[in-house]
């Protein structure tokens, strides 16, 4: 039994209410949730992610980006944009596949502000400088949020957003797939939809009779698995990093597989707590649910996942090279949610 501490890098990049609810995760779902760990190192990581997806001929990067603006184009033949928007960008990231978006629309003279969303405080500074650099007569705001956890209107203040039809809503990169429970997150943000209001969603699919292979090379959750043992002072050789596809799920995942038993103390609301790591035991730290699509390119349960939430889906393009899908939503004010 190896007994170690969590290291103060920990406890600078994480507070005690993250903490604790870090610990209470690992110890009751075995599970350490990836979306805490945009942070630190991690944003440099993803950076270079991004960066070589902007070098690719094609990626997903490119694929949101032209969606986009695809999306608004639908959007402006449906009513004609004459009225400055607000955009309301869900896990905004490093803003990256908005470029060209805002361009447009600050082009034009259609873009009032832009409300930001993100778990990660570290990720709302890089997207707002960003976007800074890009315009510099953009008024930005940042609100640290999780809409799995919470919805829109408690995240940021409802007197910031647009008269009601002048908010755009996006959520994409795909990070519906990340959330353990999709329909709340679709939920949350239905609420918040206003009457004549869109959301442009993106996620990535996988046709039925596909054989799925789960590669971790070059896989972000590689960095992230080593920057968790990193942070609680294991040794990355007493850990095992395993990619796989979970069929009866739809879910590629990655677990971490310690190679010895270790007891990590970490002080949690004021209390030194133990959390136990057994030799063997598989531990989550990623997952990704991927939505199926058949070969007459019908999507039936991300369609009914949005009918659920109450979203009225009015239009979709699709990236077959990329197993890619931008979905137009609006509010189905008929339900109540």
């Amino acid at each position: 039994m190896k007994q170690v501490q969590a290291t103060p890098k920990f406890y600078h990049l994480f507070s005690g209410q993250e903490i604790n609810n870090l610990v209470q995760h690992i110890q009751n779902y075995q599970t350490i949730p990836f979306k805490w760990f945009y942070r630190g190192k991690i944003i440099e990581n993803w950076q270079q992610i991004i960066q070589k997806q902007k070098q690719a001929a094609f990626s997903t990067l490119k694929s949101d980006a032209r969606f986009l603006k695809e999306g608004l184009l639908w959007i402006d033949k449906q009513q004609e944009l004459t009225e400055p928007l607000t955009i309301v960008d869900i896990g905004v990231g490093n803003a990256e596949p908005v470029k060209t978006l805002v361009d447009i629309l600050t082009k034009a003279g259609l873009l009032t502000q832009y409300i930001a969303i993100d778990i990660s405080r570290e990720m709302l500074s890089l997207a707002e400088t960003n976007l800074k650099n890009w315009f510099p007569d953009l008024t930005f705001l940042g609100y640290q949020g999780d809409l799995e956890t919470q919805s829109v209107l408690e995240i940021i203040n409802p007197e910031k957003l647009a008269p009601q039809g002048q908010n755009l809503w996006i959520y994409i990169g795909g990070t519906i797939g990340n959330n353990e429970n999709r329909i709340q997150v679709l939920k949350n943000l239905q609420k918040s939809l206003g009457e004549g209001e869109y959301l442009l969603l993106t996620c990535s699919l996988r046709f039925t009779d596909s054989q799925d292979q789960y590669t971790l090379k070059d896989h972000i959750s590689v960095d992230v698995a080593y920057y968790i043992a990193e942070l609680l002072d294991i040794l990355p050789e007493d850990i095992e990093i395993e990619g796989k596809f979970d069929q009866a799920t739809n879910t590629f995942l990655t677990n971490l597989i310690f190679k010895e038993d270790y007891q990590v103390k970490i002080e949690s609301a004021g209390t030194l707590k133990t959390v136990h790591f057994p030799k063997g035991e598989r531990f989550n730290i990623y997952r990704y649910y991927c939505y199926e699509i058949d070969n007459n390119n019908k999507m039936q349960s991300l369609i009914e996942d949005c009918q659920t939430a109450g979203l009225n889906v009015n239009s979709y393009n699709l990236d077959v090279l990329l197993s890619r899908v931008m979905l137009i939503c609006h509010k189905n004010t008929n339900i109540n949610i």
